[in-house]
C-alpha cells in the first residue's frame, strides 16, 4: 500500500493525516470508517486520533504498520 514517507514526520498523527488524505484522493469509497475496519478499530478511533482527542498508542502503531506493510526501521 502506498504511504507518505514516515521518516519525514516527527508526529504520528500528521503521518496518518497525510496517509488518509493521500489514500482519500486515489480510492473511491476509501473513509475513516473503512480504515477503521480494516485495521479492525472501532470505527470513530481514527476520526479522534486525526482531532487530538485521542493518542496512537503503540499497540495500535505497530497494527498500523503492519497494515501499511511498513518494514522494522520504518
Amino acid at each position: 500500500m502506498q504511504h507518505p514517507n514516515v521518516f519525514s514526520y516527527t508526529c504520528p498523527r500528521a503521518f496518518v493525516a497525510d496517509f488518509v488524505a493521500m489514500t482519500k484522493a486515489r480510492v473511491a469509497g476509501y473513509s475513516y470508517r473503512w480504515l477503521a475496519h480494516r485495521l479492525d478499530w472501532p470505527h470513530s478511533y481514527v476520526s479522534d486520533l486525526l482531532n487530538s482527542r485521542r493518542t496512537l498508542t503503540i499497540i495500535r502503531a505497530v497494527e498500523l504498520g503492519k497494515f501499511l506493510e511498513l518494514n522494522l526501521e520504518e
